[in-house]
């Protein structure tokens, strides 16, 4: 098919000048390539194996007038396509890097562990709340609410008074005034809470130091292991088989305890006796 070397448009066979020109018509047109990106040959190759996987053939490699470096050019009709396909080979490159990336960190993470894979990992550990926590938290409340609730009556008295340029329905006195002394009430309640968490605070921490006592004279990394040690197992499931026995140990002697004071106090005992090389607490 003939076309028009000026304006590109294209004629059926037979014709043989351009009807808008009046110049004569060519049987193929010499594109105009320009270049659409550069960079390091290796990276440029890598693009324009892309571009062919994607049926586009019509790319040339030519080295840039950067040093060392190498441009991609194109017929300039084909630009715009181009330079679509280029942003989705990018997006595509970024995500598979961002994967690789986060492989890696995972693998990095893995490797940490298995360093020393007797340890329990952050996951692991135990969530149990001590009294002197819960007294802690019970204490912070109760100032809180009580706080609240008074300053919160303080200024509804002092509005109904005429203090304040602010003048409130009788509707809404009662309920802000029960709002807030819900809010007094709710303090003391916590502040009860402390009083008594303190005490039990006082006690479970007495019993956690006699059982640390009780242990140090009588856990050792050899009375701990004798009863499993014939089994071939993973050192993850070693670990836990220790924890088991360490507990099984103790509440021998020490009855009725909460299993999440167990859980904790285990996790802390644990370290002392096999991390020390003689096994002592």
């Amino acid at each position: 098919m003939p076309w028009c070397p000026n304006c590109k448009n294209e004629y059926v066979d037979g014709i043989k000048e351009c009807a808008d020109c009046h110049v004569t018509l060519v049987e193929q047109l010499e594109e105009d390539f320009v270049p659409v990106i550069f960079g390091e040959e290796e990276e440029i190759y890598k693009l324009n194996t892309f571009l062919e996987a994607n049926e586009f053939t019509k790319a040339i490699i030519r080295p840039s007038e950067e040093d060392n470096f190498f441009e991609l050019v194109v017929p300039a009709s084909l630009e715009k396509r181009v330079k679509q396909m280029i942003s989705v080979y990018s997006m595509h490159k970024a995500k598979t890097e961002m994967t690789n990336l986060n492989h890696s960190d995972d693998e990095m993470e893995s490797a940490e562990s298995d360093e020393n894979p007797l340890r329990p990992n952050q996951s692991m550990k135990s969530s149990y709340t001590t009294q002197k926590d819960k007294a802690e938290n019970y204490k912070t409340s109760a100032y809180t609410l009580v706080s609240v609730g008074i300053l919160g009556l303080v200024f509804l008295v002092m509005a109904l008074i005429g203090m304040f340029p602010v003048r409130f329905g009788i509707l809404t006195y009662l309920i802000m005034g029960g709002m807030f002394m819900l809010f007094l009430v709710s303090g003391i309640a916590s502040y009860r809470s402390y009083k008594k968490s303190s005490q039990d605070a006082v006690m479970e921490n007495h019993l956690s130091k006699e059982i640390m006592e009780w242990c140090k004279g009588n856990l050792n990394p050899l009375n701990i292991d004798q009863v499993f040690e014939t089994e071939q197992i993973p050192d993850e499931v070693r670990y836990f088989k220790r924890i088991d026995r360490m507990k099984e140990c103790i509440r021998e002697t020490y009855l009725n305890l909460d299993e999440g004071f167990l859980d904790a106090l285990v996790e802390e005992i644990y370290p002392a006796i096999y991390d020390d090389s003689e096994g002592n607490i």
